[in-house]
């Protein structure tokens, strides 16, 4: 066990372990991810007193920040934000990181079943026969009217049927519905016919803030969309600034197993640590909030909360160059395929020295890849990356990759998705997840934003109004 809010990290000496748990705390927080520590500082700053246990060895969940080479940070896990996340927008801009905003010079790379062509970096949608576009935009109207009229009422068996099956039900041109499967992996990390279309009615809802509707073209766009910046210096050094401003103790190495409660106290136990606290928030993702053992029975409402999300399947890489190559060709960098394996790829330049590309592999392409093994991962990675910018790509100085499936403590990425079949009884309601003194929150249940960085901050604020109004808390 170790602090993870210290300049040096340093290893917890067995008296200071006694100390720290000996203590009862007004609220035991598991998960420092961008929830839990965001609610961790907003409950010190009330006087609330506050403990964060994280299994693994540094703060972050899916926000995770390498630094390969030096004065080269790339981000392996959340990375991207854009004009509506208002929280995220506001917390780099208090934390002091830098936005950069991606670039839109040149031209991006498009892959389908036709091949591989042009087209202006400034453009939202790539070419695509007449066709094909009258129905892509036939179908983007439709579901942004369909997610506006989504209540979250999940009873409706129109919002029970797979997102494969809503494109089936289209009769769409084959390269619109390349295109609309493109957009449900890049939202789920998963395979359409899995996914259910009540999620992605939920995500294209809450693309937007209190003043701008949800719309699935800020989902997908660059220019203006949830891709439009992207931190300098890296998301995990955002992170690592909110957790020094946490003002309490933020415990690393540090995995929980269970929950007791008795006597109006809970008792959050690992394997050699048990903290008391008189209310619990697990800061997770549902599915992995289901992993905790309590040692009290779950209400049917709270257990199918859990059971109502899977996480995706997802490999980010990042791949450094002497120089961006690319540009000579004018090109961005920013490249979408449609065939796979590798989904997306952006461009970013450094400062100091060279450029990266950095790319996802997603759903069934990235459980193949992951499959194979690290070899077969590089080969994958390195095939794509030729048949896009050619032979020059596989001359890499570094190649960076997380396969999310291997994160003991994520277990997939980037955050929980609706199934066909499986209902959450809460319907994705924020704050609404409890069980007497135990509270559940996550990304997955913030009004706007959801399954983003935005989301996991909003998702904490609207869980905070709810802890500071309870009168035991209350000033």
């Amino acid at each position: 066990m170790r602090l993870l809010n210290t300049a040096d990290t340093q290893r917890i000496s067995p008296s200071d372990i006694a100390d720290i748990v000996a203590e009862t705390y007004d609220v035991a927080i598991i998960g420092a991810g961008l929830t839990g520590l965001r609610l961790a500082e907003q409950l010190t700053a009330a006087d609330i007193s506050t403990i964060v246990l994280e299994a693994a060895d540094r703060p972050g969940g899916r926000v995770l920040t390498r630094q390969p080479s030096p004065g080269c940070p790339v981000d392996l896990g959340a990375e991207f934000v854009g004009p509506t996340q208002n929280r995220v927008l506001a917390l780099a801009k208090c934390t002091g990181v830098t936005l950069e905003e991606i670039t839109t010079a040149g031209n991006n790379l498009f892959e389908s079943s036709q091949g591989i062509s042009c087209y202006p970096a400034t453009d939202a949608i790539p070419p695509v026969d007449a066709e094909s576009l009258a129905h892509l935009m036939t179908c983007a109207v439709a579901l942004n009217t369909a997610a506006h009229e989504h209540t979250g009422d999940d009873t409706a068996s129109t919002q029970d049927t797979s997102v494969a099956a809503w494109i089936r039900g289209h009769e769409t041109s084959a390269l619109c519905a390349e295109l609309l499967t493109f957009v449900c992996r890049s939202i789920a990390s998963a395979e359409p016919d899995t996914v259910s279309m009540r999620h992605l009615l939920w995500q294209v809802r809450a693309a937007g803030d209190r003043d701008n509707a949800g719309s699935i073209f800020r989902i997908i766009s660059t220019t203006d969309g949830a891709q439009k910046y992207r931190i300098a210096e890296g998301a995990g050094e955002m992170v690592r600034r909110l957790a020094y401003s946490a003002g309490c103790h933020i415990v690393g190495d540090a995995p929980v197993r269970q929950i007791d409660a008795a006597d109006g106290i809970y008792r959050v136990r690992g394997s050699d640590f048990c903290v008391a606290a008189h209310t619990v928030v697990v800061a997770m993702s549902p599915p992995l909030a289901a992993r905790l053992a309590y040692d009290f029975p779950l209400t049917p409402a709270v257990a199918g909360h859990h059971r109502a999300y899977r996480i995706g399947r997802s490999i980010k890489f990042a791949a450094l160059y002497d120089d961006a190559f690319w540009s000579d060709d004018g090109l961005s960098g920013h490249f979408n395929s449609t065939i796979g394996p590798i989904q997306s790829i952006y461009s970013r330049s450094y400062a100091q020295r060279g450029a990266a590309l950095v790319g996802f592999v997603k759903a069934d392409d990235a459980a193949v890849l992951a499959a194979a093994g690290d070899a077969g991962i590089q080969h994958g990675i390195d095939d794509h990356l030729v048949r896009a910018f050619g032979p020059n790509a596989c001359l890499h100085r570094h190649l960076a990759v997380q396969n999310w499936d291997d994160s003991t403590w994520s277990g997939g990425c980037p955050c929980g998705y609706a199934p066909v079949g499986q209902r959450d009884p809460f319907g994705g309601a924020p704050g609404a997840v409890h069980q007497d003194g135990v509270y559940w929150c996550a990304t997955e249940s913030a009004t706007h934003w959801r399954g983003y960085m935005d989301g996991a901050l909003g998702a904490a604020d609207v869980l905070f109004d709810t802890l500071a109004a309870q009168p035991a808390f209350a000033q």
